[in-house]
């Protein structure tokens, strides 16, 4: 029985995310000037970890039309600067919560774990929007692709913290998205003082 509720929740969730492909991908095309440069950059197959840069609460959305195929994420539990009104994407679409000032170990095994079944993980190693410039990467993205052997896939963003101040001016913002040259898989000798470092 429980493997019939398993079943039933991955259909369910599929299904929901294929509509949320869909309006993102239709909203993003409509309301932006939307150039995504690189995307044949994607590898089709193998474990794949996306980072990004963050600046803005649309950027998740932007890693979604960028990507190709099924991506899950590891993000803050709380979203303090994303409007109520797109809240919701998130919770429906789903992601492994990081509590931030604890370690969440629970993410860290989820990212895991889907890294190791060949799946696709998305990342903002800045661990937030707020800044309005490019913060120093926390350790927990190298951590993850060391321990999984993923190729990394850099996603850069320019132009979503303008999306909405233009679209109360009537405009539509450009908003490009860059698909980096995949890098690695890195390995390394297990031991506490490497994965500090």
């Amino acid at each position: 029985m429980a493997a019939v509720t398993t079943k039933n929740k991955k259909t369910r969730k599929k299904i929901l995310r294929s509509f949320l492909e869909r309006f993102i991908h239709l909203s993003l095309s409509t309301l932006t000037d939307l150039d995504i440069i690189g995307q044949e950059n994607f590898p089709l197959k193998g474990p794949v970890l996306v980072v990004a840069n963050h600046f803005s609460f649309i950027d998740p959305l932007a890693v979604i039309r960028a990507t190709p195929r099924p991506i899950e994420f590891v993000g803050g539990f709380n979203l303090p600067n994303a409007p109520a009104v797109v809240r919701w994407i998130p919770r429906l679409w789903g992601y492994y919560p990081v509590y931030r000032g604890s370690v969440s170990r629970g993410a860290i095994v989820s990212s895991q774990e889907i890294l190791s079944n060949g799946g696709v993980l998305g990342i903002f190693p800045e661990a937030g929007s707020w800044a309005k410039i490019l913060r120093p990467a926390r350790p927990g993205a190298a951590v993850i692709a060391l321990r999984t052997g993923a190729q990394i896939i850099p996603i850069g963003i320019d132009g979503a913290t303008e999306v909405f101040p233009k679209l109360r001016q009537g405009k539509r913002a450009k908003l490009t998205i860059r698909v980096g040259k995949p890098f690695g898989p890195y390995r390394f000798a297990r031991s506490e003082e490497r994965d500090r470092k």
